[in-house]
């Protein structure tokens, strides 16, 4: 919290405001730290994992041009997340069937590629903890669209998020 107020009145000073300015800033955002921790006191785990600030009040609380450069923002950040531009990027059509793009180093088909002993040895394991019906289901599901998800140099490349937003958009089994 005390990062956050030196932030604001830095980026105030920093920005051609002044420093007043900056300190109200940081007292306003301090004081609504504070009541929103003191609703969320209230709450169970599983209400305050689902919680959120709606984005309309935000933009309440915006100035006239803030508003217009945040809606901007994610109408922007939402047709680039999109499951139709995600399924673009990531999907070619093989076969008559969407199967993920290679993207090599990050993504590769298995069966492109000399799967890891360890995974093989590790993806067995926990099909045998599945009742039969699904094992099988599995290992079908497995053998179409099996991927290998690498990270570079830190950067992870999450591909459970994106395909569940295409899996959502497209019925694929």
């Amino acid at each position: 919290m005390k990062r956050l107020a030196a932030s604001l009145v830095l980026a105030a000073t920093a920005n051609g405001y002044s420093q007043d300015l900056g300190q109200e800033s940081a007292l306003l955002m301090a004081q609504a730290y504070r009541e929103h921790m003191a609703k969320l006191s209230s709450m169970s785990a599983l209400e305050i994992w689902y919680s959120h600030i709606p984005f309309d009040e935000l933009l309440e609380r915006s100035n006239e041009e803030t508003r217009r450069r945040q809606v901007q923002n994610v109408k922007e950040a939402q047709e680039k997340s999109s499951a139709d531009t995600l399924t673009e990027k990531l999907t070619v059509v093989s076969n008559g069937r969407l199967r993920f793009r290679d993207i090599p180093p990050l993504l590769c088909h298995v069966e492109d590629i000399q799967a890891d002993k360890e995974a093989e040895h590790a993806l067995e394991e926990y099909r045998k903890t599945l009742s039969e019906d699904k094992r099988e289901s599995m290992q079908i599901r497995y053998a179409k669209n099996a991927i290998r998800s690498l990270s570079r140099g830190g950067d992870s490349f999450n591909i459970s998020g994106q395909f569940s937003a295409i899996q959502k958009h497209y019925a694929w089994y």
